[in-house]
């Protein structure tokens, strides 16, 4: 049984397959914006449903199912990061989510430099993220958790930092020799 929101699953309305969190978190990070997701969730559900939901609307664009299956895809792509970083050989004891969130938005930022598209669609419809995805998570996911977690005076409160802007500007500005396999990426979907 394929897992595919329907329009009302990502309206926030009726039955719900995905619960809305995890919706408006998984398109939050695939839109680069993990310090936003970093905060409560009544907070980053206000801000998906005011810039990225209002904008398919506004815009005159209806949920479809491409758009579903894309969605599908990002939520199952952020469960898989946070379940590779739960069971990591590498202990990441402490934020967890946090790690998972910026990884996510990394992955993203990787994928928009090559100018193309992470396969969502496959994704959704094999309902798994492709293995070759994995050397890229660990090493992006271990490089981030240092750098979140990490004290430095101009910091000051590590547990707000990676809730700030500048925290993920400069973990954007971190030069990770990582690059997206073309086998994974489509031009169009």
């Amino acid at each position: 049984m394929s897992v595919i929101p329907t329009e009302a699953d990502l309206d926030f309305n009726g039955d719900e397959l995905f619960d809305k969190k995890i919706i408006a978190k998984s398109e939050l990070l695939w839109s680069q914006k993990p310090h936003i997701v970093c905060r409560a969730p009544k907070e980053f559900i206000k801000i998906y449903k005011s810039q990225l939901y209002g904008k398919i609307v506004k815009n005159g664009r209806i949920l479809n199912e491409i758009y579903a299956e894309n969605a599908a895809g990002k939520v199952l792509l952020y469960e898989y990061i946070f379940s590779f970083i739960s069971k990591s050989e590498v202990s990441i004891k402490t934020y967890k989510r946090q790690t998972a969130a910026y990884t996510m938005a990394h992955l993203s930022y990787l994928v928009s430099k090559s100018g193309k598209l992470l396969d969502f669609i496959k994704i959704c419809h094999d309902q798994s993220v492709l293995k070759e995805l994995d050397p890229i998570i660990n090493a992006t996911s271990l490089v981030i958790y240092k750098y979140i977690t990490k004290t430095k005076e101009e910091i000051g409160n590590r547990s707000a930092w990676h809730k700030e802007e500048d925290c993920w500007n400069s973990v954007k500005a971190l030069h990770l020799d990582i690059k997206i396999p073309d086998s994974l990426l489509v031009e169009d979907q």
